[in-house]
């Protein structure tokens, strides 16, 4: 980025896009500027270190910025302005909140038009902070929410602490939180009058996949579904995992750049050093730092650890089979035909968990061209360069999918309504 951009050094955010009426667009921001100081504080490329800035000021304020703009140092003032909510024309949205221990936490409810009770659908989302409200562009789970709630399911998400105006223990930092977090947005929505409480499902996307059965346990749904989740323990998963991307070349970009995919004796030299120290972070439950000591060549893959490694230390403790056990309602298990980073066993093990406890079903279905980010590519290197690159190409037939098996299961049919 240095010599792309013309900066002085390697430090820097660089914006890669700027929202209509945002506080980015009234300060004057564009795309390709890279952000070198907020305020008086220098920015490493970490977003989170933006974020957490940015909320130390009031709304009113204006926070003076650095930039380059193509090579040339600039200074920009940046308004703080009010959170725009989202909205929608063709269905209510409608702002809430839970509050598990100290974390009080945003809720967003979106209910279809008309009178009357709806089934509902929580989308739980993955271990990655970030927001899950949309009140500018509406990507991400975002066509989803739209699609099901035209058709006459509501849908609840939760922000984890730390996004949006949610707060408490930091997102990340806990599992343990995590689950009783989305307990507590289970339970809100039941309560909800215009709720259907016999025919509420869940929607877990990767870590959601296993905390929603856990969830379900404790408040009966009328079904789950999953996409890109796993089932084994967290270390069979992890270590499949690195294989896969090191054959691949995606853990270290200058391999797909430069060189191509890593050579097989090397991917499995590598991995048994990652076998080495896996099991001493998620079994032996070392910190990283220490895993990192002891295996140096680990550095890169485990310094991501460093800041919410007892959440991993948590996850791992799971015994995921047991969950899918106790959950006992019926399951549909997706899973991108692309997608690198989960695998077709996990999802399979789900569909024999639960069938082998009786009358409730499960079925694992595989979404065509689709990876784990819902980027519309066909291979597992072509979804390596989506990722990367941050493709807004995406394939929602996973919508028309999710619906179908919902409305299948509803007691009064939706079909009938629509």
């Amino acid at each position: 980025m240095q010599s792309q951009y013309r900066l002085p050094n390697k430090l820097g955010l660089l914006v890669k896009e700027v929202f209509p009426q945002s506080s980015a667009q009234i300060s004057g921001l564009r795309p390709s500027d890279v952000i070198v100081r907020l305020n008086s504080t220098a920015m490493a490329g970490n977003l989170e270190q933006a974020v957490g800035l940015l909320r130390s000021f009031s709304v009113g304020q204006r926070v003076p910025l650095t930039i380059y703009r193509d090579g040339q140092k600039q200074s920009l003032m940046l308004p703080i302005l009010p959170l725009i909510k989202e909205s929608n024309k063709q269905f209510e949205t409608i702002y809430s909140a839970v509050k598990f221990e100290t974390n009080h936490l945003r809720v967003i409810l979106t209910k279809p038009k008309g009178e009357g009770r709806f089934p509902a659908l929580l989308l739980l989302q993955g271990d990655a902070c970030r927001s899950v409200e949309f009140p500018y562009e509406k990507e991400g789970i975002y066509p989803l929410i739209d699609s099901l709630t035209r058709r006459g399911i509501a849908t609840v998400r939760m922000e984890r602490a730390g996004q949006g105006d949610s707060q408490g223990v930091p997102c990340g930092s806990s599992f343990r939180t995590d689950v009783g977090s989305y307990q507590a947005c289970l339970n809100y929505l039941k309560q909800q009058a215009f709720i259907d409480s016999a025919n509420v499902f869940l929607y877990g996307y990767d870590i959601g996949g296993i905390i929603a059965p856990m969830i379900a346990r404790e408040s009966p749904v009328r079904g789950i579904i999953v996409f890109g989740t796993h089932s084994r323990s967290r270390y069979e998963y992890d270590l499949a995992n690195l294989r896969v991307m090191n054959e691949l070349g995606s853990v270290a970009w200058r391999w797909l750049a430069k060189q191509g995919p890593m050579p097989y004796d090397s991917v499995e030299t590598i991995t048994q050093t990652y076998a080495a120290a896996l099991h001493s972070f998620l079994v032996k439950k070392q910190t990283p730092q220490q895993v990192i000591e002891e295996y140096p060549e680990v550095k890169t893959y485990f310094s991501y650890f460093l800041k919410n490694y007892p959440y991993y230390h948590e996850l791992s403790a799971v015994n995921i089979a047991r969950q899918w056990q106790l959950a006992k309602t019926n399951v549909l298990a997706l899973r991108g035909a692309a997608d690198y980073l989960t695998f077709v066993e996990d999802h399979q093990l789900i569909t024999r968990i639960v069938n082998g406890q009786g009358a409730n079903q499960a079925a694992y279905r595989e979404v065509p061209q689709t990876d784990h980010d819902l980027n519309r590519v066909d291979t597992y290197q072509q979804s390596v360069v989506a990722r990367k690159m941050g493709s807004k190409d995406k394939n929602y037939g996973i919508v028309d999918m999710i619906y179908a098996w919902i409305n299948e299961r509803v007691d009064d049919r939706l079909s009938r309504k629509n």
